[in-house]
């Protein structure tokens, strides 16, 4: 432990850290630290400066400058992440150096709203079926690509600019199990005629969210993944077997080159492709059993839909993409770079092709 008296240069690669002692760190003890995840550690850490006589300088240094140090400091934040007893960190604070609550000025009902709610959620109970669902995915994720997520990173995942509104409201609902699926259809008070969707009239098992997006045999989700995994063949990219890892955690998906640097692209695609998919099969399994009352689709009906649904969300990324303005929106470049392998004809379109309405653009039908 250094001695306060003494002085003291602190270094980190990481730009948000240094920030949220310096640049932000005003801001943000006036709002209470109430956004932050990291709140106690931050506010201790304050303080502690504070509470030191002699100066305390902070310096920011990037990797290729000390590797060994940086690379020393990461196995040593993995070893503590995949430890298996929490390390405690001590962030007590000493009452004459800190900043209590949250100031008035500061305060808004935005921020009123986060805090209440925040609390609230604090007292609430998992879900059971939640809590399952939620391991189904981040085993399945570490099983298809060999990453380790978190719940708060699956949740996050359904917020990803690659994924569709109607889509992340899927992936939130089912992972909630939300949805009027087996027996929800018998519950008390529910008209008899109805009671028979709670079976699926092909297979003649109870419904399930896993049975519907996995193991049906009507006429959907065989084809939908079928004409995926052809799709993704365009890719050169080894193909993932379907389950609710690489298709509910579709935004956690990682591909890394031989050298370990992350292909962000293609996961975008990944994201794009799996969450549209899902979403379709479910699409189709209601309209089966509500608007055709259990008759089956034909299976050229469901490959149709599946490359109509592809076709739209290009479509919809072309138009995002020439409206893009902020620094986190899907830019023109990125749309490019994200569909090349699956368009027909990728090297014919001319330069500026996805803000060109005038320029007619395809996804290939498995073809080379």
């Amino acid at each position: 432990m250094v001695d306060g008296n003494t002085r003291l240069l602190e270094t980190t690669s990481s730009k948000s850290v240094l920030e949220s002692i310096t640049k932000r760190q005003k801001k943000w003890e006036a709002e209470g630290y109430l956004r932050q995840s990291n709140a106690a550690l931050s506010r201790a850490i304050v303080a502690k400066m504070r509470e030191r006589k002699a100066r305390t300088s902070l310096k920011i240094t990037k990797a290729k400058d000390n590797p060994d140090r940086c690379r020393n400091t990461k196995l040593l934040a993995k070893e503590g992440a995949q430890g298996r007893q929490a390390t405690e960190v001590l962030s007590t604070v000493d009452p004459k150096w800190a900043v209590p609550g949250a100031s008035i000025g500061a305060m808004s009902q935005k921020l009123a709203y986060y805090a209440i709610r925040k609390k609230k959620k604090a007292l609430t109970k998992p879900r059971e079926v939640t809590t399952t669902n939620l391991a189904l995915i981040i085993e399945g994720v570490k099983e298809a690509f060999e990453a380790d997520i978190t719940q708060a990173d699956v949740w996050n995942s359904f917020r990803s600019k690659h994924i569709s509104g109607l889509c992340s409201q899927f992936l939130w609902k089912t992972t909630h199990d939300l949805f009027m699926v087996g027996n929800r259809w018998r519950r008390k008070g529910m008209p008899e005629e109805y009671e028979d969707r709670a079976v699926c009239a092909v297979c003649q098992n109870t419904e399930s969210m896993d049975h519907i997006l996995f193991r049906c045999e009507a006429p959907g989700q065989a084809e939908v993944w079928g004409e995926l995994k052809t799709l993704w063949a365009l890719t050169g990219i080894p193909w993932r077997e379907p389950n609710w890892g690489p298709a509910l955690g579709a935004g956690c998906a990682v591909f890394k080159t031989e050298k370990g640097v992350r292909q962000t692209h293609t996961e975008a695609l990944w994201t794009i492709l799996w969450s549209e998919a899902v979403h379709l099969i479910w699409k189709l399994r209601c309209e089966r059993v509500i608007r055709r009352e259990g008759n089956p689709h034909d299976k050229q009906e469901v490959i149709n839909a599946w490359r109509a649904t592809i076709e739209r969300r290009l479509t919809l990324d072309r138009r995002t993409a020439v409206l893009a303005k902020g620094k986190k929106d899907l830019k023109q470049g990125n749309v490019a770079a994200i569909w090349a392998p699956i368009i027909d004809g990728y090297k014919d379109l001319p330069e500026g092709w996805v803000g060109n309405s005038g320029v007619l653009v395809g996804i290939k039908r498995g073809q080379g």
